[in-house]
């Protein structure tokens, strides 16, 4: 009953012992460790009409790869402590930015792309984790604005 004796899980509290795949993205709660190699960056990172949505950067993952992460949490923090780090990429945001992203704060997006309270960049995966999206894989994130966030969310598919 307390899981030492391994092979089938009889008593974990899911619809299916031997399929069931987090649907409440808790497993983004636990430890793991980054991987994925990114996309090298050229020009200006976050595109579209307010900067809408941009590729995980080759030079933060490079920064990130093989290092162990407490949650996600801990991962996005580290993440835009690293953007904030990288001349190229933290010289297309304002003072005020940079500064909330070296406290690994994530930097607030223009107005239009604000979706309620909701005013800073998000990293989004891809692949749902609930889906088997690696949590911590970086070719599985997209940094996006909250409001491209809210249209991106299909709620049949990621909920």
């Amino acid at each position: 009953p307390i899981g030492l004796a391994g092979g089938i899980n009889l008593y974990q509290y899911a619809p299916n012992a031997l399929g069931w795949v987090d649907p409440w993205g808790l497993n983004r709660c636990e430890a793991g460790v980054a991987s994925g190699k990114g996309s090298k960056i050229k020009g200006k990172w976050l595109k579209g009409s307010h900067g809408n949505a941009g590729l995980f950067p080759s030079s933060v993952a490079d920064k990130l790869r093989g290092r162990e992460f407490k949650s996600f949490d801990d991962f996005r923090e580290n993440f835009w402590k690293e953007v904030s780090l990288d001349p190229h990429l933290s010289k297309q945001f304002s003072t005020s930015n940079v500064t909330r992203m070296r406290g690994g704060k994530a930097p607030i997006a223009h107005d239009t792309q604000w979706n309620g309270k909701n005013r800073s960049y998000v990293l989004h995966h891809r692949t749902p984790i609930q889906h088997g999206g690696g949590v911590y894989d970086v070719d599985n994130l997209v940094i996006v604005t909250p409001r491209y966030h809210l249209d991106i969310l299909d709620r049949a598919y990621h909920f």
